[in-house]
């Protein structure tokens, strides 16, 4: 997660706990208002895939 698309150095958080396949879970606090950029990536092109991506807002 980065609050701007294209800088790197934005990252405010990121996640790779999990073997492929395996569900994982971020939770970040954000201020109402501030866009947050999500990127879902893989390691190569035969490890990409779907996925399903759920947001919850408390």
């Amino acid at each position: 997660m980065r609050t701007d698309c294209s800088e790197s150095a934005t990252e405010i958080n990121c996640l790779d706990a999990g073997n492929a396949g395996d569900a994982e879970s971020v939770t970040l606090d954000v201020a109402a208002g501030t866009p947050i950029n999500i990127f879902v990536d893989s390691y190569n092109n035969v490890s990409a895939g779907s996925f399903l991506l759920s947001i919850t807002l408390d």
